[in-house]
């Protein structure tokens, strides 16, 4: 973005106003007492008109006085008052001066952004992520027709906001960005964030809760029972008298556990499918067999085996799907296809309409990122999908939003070699001492020790526990139970000590003011004391960036999670390249022959958990089909272990082969369903998102202050960028008035503090789950921070009046008490591409 004015200009021009301003403050005390003891010799007939004008002054309004009006003072009074009343007009002159700076700078911002805002992959990102009507005020903005003022300047804003998005924020997951997947002698994998400038190379696919919703539709009609196959609910256990399962299928988000009373049919049924012994149970065929053995007097035609099984569907015992995986990102061709082929009248528009969604997608990706086009196509699926939802019944696709409609991976199409990677030091030997630091941190150990500590406490150590069983008990536990449960538990106490240490080594190091590098014996000292459950051996990724120094952002799940969502993307045969080089790298850390690494076979709905296989094994999930490699594992046959020697709990089979659950959705796991969640903190491949300083802060902060932290350094990497701590009070109190005074206070706040002009700020605060876990308030904070728009942080350059704006309208709606400041690293540079990398590692 180009800026008209020099805010270093700007800055002085507003100090010299603010000096004159408060000399004017003087002037005008010294003037009012003056006018006190004036206005008391006055004749009574002027006193009146004595006491407008000494009003007027006192309220500043001085430059509307009438000198005519002066008369009735002495020459003194009045030669001081014409000389305030011009220095005045003066300082008004000089500040509407800066003002007209201001407002040209904003109008130069908004027909910059007219310009930028024309290319079509910035357009396209935007067509993914905004609803209808803010997309065609946007393309009558870009075309100059005409809008209100409160349109116009609400669509600059949000373009200025998604335009830093698309240039600043370094993301794998962003429509506005393309990730890239480089090889290093095929085990050095990472995700590349490019500029705008490439070649078209979309993806996009409808929201896979559309896909679901119509095959839910499609999986409970008896005219397509030939299409149709069945399986047993993957949590069924089964007892003398009854079925236990967990039944989630009218929502993910709502297990309930169900025992189901046995019967004579119901079991015929069950056995039938178990002695089938195939993965998925064609329905025909499953009908047939029954009506066609000894059983078969006990229904009465195979319209009655069909209706038992429905209501065993409906009920949660059995799932009938139409043999397309969740995984399958072609399953909206494979429905058109199925429905074509079976000619049933009551599916006739549904096939047409689904088809015509088809098509468009392919016009939408084949298209060459017109955004006219782009939103003419898919104006017209929105149509489709709302006249399917109508005619057939379906609420979720009624309700669904326009802005989710549709959903885009901006993937390059094959591997690429490392050049840009050669002049990066990477020492994978301090990654791996940096990791130690983030495990030590990490919240996520919080629910694995819970875990561990309930399994010891309610089952024998010795003895494996059913899963499912485990899940049950787990579930009803109370928050006090827990409490007491991990309160004494010396793991969590250890951790928190550790952490101390660590902390009073920043605090330490803070007077001096410079970069604060932790020493190896630091490292080594706080890692020997670590508990066995901080140490477990585990894959995992860093997400890092370079420019004169290496700097971490993130660690990442491992076990090539964040690659699999875009594997498909791919050729066929780079996407074979990629799958062995994970699945080389990931065995390192296997057991042969007593450990295989099984992903969670479902999309929760989700477009973000839609991935390629790369596991052998699945684990079956309630309510969703997943085509395996090889092998289906359902959860019924998982036990859950203690491990002594590890010092946690580990998933294993029948066998006691263990089963190392690898979720590879990118589903975070806290805003996750009960289950998934469960099977999520049961892996050990959660990724470690941490700010050292955020911990720091909620542990040692004594007053509400500004806080300014240095970075934190390790060898040669940037671990912590230099951070502020700011209370949202301290800078809210100061935008009252109007925007252009607003801005003016706003620059000399931050240039008072020494905080640069240009940054990323977070609005939600970090939780420390090892701080507060007695906090009952613990669990509405996390779901906060899964549904907040404050949880990520946003970059701003102040020098951008719409930044100011925005960063403005976001601090008076925040209800959080601080707000962060993290210096822009790498520096912002002109015309420079901003890249992020993610490295998988094995711990040593």
């Amino acid at each position: 973005m180009n800026y008209l004015f020099n805010l270093n200009d700007f800055y002085l021009k507003l100090n010299k106003i603010n000096r004159k301003e408060s000399k004017l403050e003087d002037h005008l005390i010294n003037l009012d007492k003056e006018l006190f003891i004036t206005i008391g010799k006055l004749p009574q007939v002027h006193y009146k008109k004595a006491i407008k004008i000494k009003q007027k002054i006192k309220k500043k309004n001085i430059q509307s006085l009438d000198q005519r009006d002066l008369y009735i003072f002495p020459d003194k009074v009045k030669k001081d008052i014409i000389s305030l009343q011009r220095e005045y007009i003066n300082v008004l002159n000089e500040k509407e001066n800066l003002k007209q700076e201001y407002i040209l700078q904003l109008q130069h911002e908004i027909a910059m952004l007219k310009i930028n805002c024309k290319d079509d992959f910035f357009l396209n990102g935007l067509l993914f992520s905004l609803d209808e009507s803010t997309i065609q005020e946007i393309v009558k903005f870009i075309k100059n027709e005409r809008l209100s003022g409160k349109s116009r300047r609400k669509i600059s804003k949000t373009l200025k906001n998604y335009m830093n998005r698309a240039t600043m924020k370094p993301s794998p997951f962003s429509t506005f960005v393309m990730n890239s997947i480089y090889f290093n002698n095929i085990t050095f994998t990472d995700l590349l964030k490019q500029d705008l400038s490439l070649d078209n190379k979309i993806h996009v696919y409808l929201n896979e809760m559309i896909i679901q919703d119509i095959i839910s539709l499609l999986s409970g009609d008896y005219e397509l029972i030939n299409q149709l196959y069945i399986k047993i609910n993957p949590t069924m256990i089964e007892s003398e008298n009854y079925y236990k399962f967990y039944n989630n299928k009218k929502s993910y988000y709502r297990e309930a556990e169900i025992k189901l009373q046995k019967n004579i049919k119901i079991e015929v049924i069950i056995n039938f499918i178990k002695d089938l012994a195939a993965n998925n149970v064609k329905v025909s065929k499953l009908i047939n067999i029954i009506c066609n053995s000894r059983y078969s007097k006990m229904f009465e035609t195979q319209k009655s085996v069909f209706n038992l099984i429905l209501r065993l569907v409906n009920i949660g015992l059995l799932e009938t799907n139409l043999n397309i995986s969740q995984m399958d990102f072609h399953a909206l061709e494979k429905i058109v296809k199925l429905l074509n082929s079976v000619s049933i009248s009551k599916y006739d528009k549904l096939a047409s309409h689904l088809n015509h969604i088809y098509e468009n997608l392919v016009k939408i990706n084949d298209s060459k990122l017109n955004i006219e086009k782009t939103l003419k196509y898919k104006n017209s699926i929105y149509n489709d999908i709302k006249v399917i939802a109508l005619n057939y019944n379906l609420e979720n696709l009624l309700k669904i939003k326009y802005k989710n409609l549709l959903y885009e991976n901006y993937t390059d199409p094959s591997i690429i070699s490392n050049d840009n990677l050669n002049n990066i030091d990477l020492r994978v030997e301090d990654f791996d001492s940096i990791s130690k630091l983030y495990k030590i941190f990490d919240n996520n150990l919080v629910s694995q020790i819970e875990y561990r500590e309930f399994f010891k406490d309610k089952f024998d150590i010795r003895e494996k526990v059913r899963l499912v069983d485990f899940f049950a008990e787990i579930t009803k536990i109370k928050a006090n139970d827990k409490m007491r449960l991990i309160s004494g538990c010396r793991d969590l106490q250890q951790i928190l000590r550790i952490r101390k240490e660590f902390c009073d080594f920043l605090k330490e190091n803070l007077l001096s003011e410079k970069d604060i590098e932790i020493p190896d014996d630091l490292l080594n000292r706080i890692w020997k004391k670590a508990p066995k459950i901080v140490k477990l051996k585990t894959n995992y990724g860093v997400y890092f960036q370079f420019d004169e120094e290496l700097i971490i952002n993130s660690i990442a799940p491992g076990y090539g999670r964040h690659f699999s969502r875009y594997l498909t993307d791919l050729s066929e045969d780079d996407k074979i390249k990629v799958k062995k080089a994970i699945l080389d790298f990931n065995d390192a850390l296997r057991i042969k022959g007593k450990s295989v690494y099984a992903d969670i076979g479902t999309t929760l709905g989700f477009n973000i958990n839609k991935h390629e296989l790369i596991y052998d094994d699945v684990i079956r999930y309630p309510n969703s089909y997943v085509n395996p490699i090889k092998n289906s594992i359902d959860l019924s046959n998982l036990y859950v272990k203690y491990d002594a020697k590890r010092q946690s709990l580990k998933v294993i089979n029948s066998d006691d082969t263990e089963i190392k659950i690898v979720p590879l959705g990118f589903q975070f796991y806290r805003a996750a369903p009960n289950l998934y969640k469960f099977l999520s903190i049961l892996s050990n491949t959660q990724g470690i998102r941490l700010s050292l300083w955020d911990v720091f802060f909620e542990l040692q902060k004594e007053k509400e202050d500004i806080y300014h932290f240095p970075r934190i350094i390790y060898k040669n990497i940037v671990i912590e960028r230099e951070t502020w701590k700011i209370p949202l009070k301290e800078v809210r109190d100061r935008l009252s008035n109007s925007n252009f005074d607003n801005y003016a206070e706003m620059i000399k706040f931050f240039d008072k503090n020494n905080i640069p002009l240009n940054f990323f700020a977070k609005f939600f605060p970090q939780l420390d789950v090892f701080l507060n876990y007695r906090n009952k308030q613990l669990k509405n904070l996390e779901y906060s921070l899964t549904t907040t728009n404050f949880r990520k942080p946003q970059f701003y350059d102040l020098q951008s009046v719409l930044d100011f704006l925005n960063i403005s309208n976001i601090i008076r709606k925040c209800k959080f008490s601080y707000f962060t400041i993290q210096e822009c690293l790498p520096k912002k540079k002109k015309d420079k591409t901003i890249r992020e990398y993610l490295i998988e590692i094995n711990d040593e």
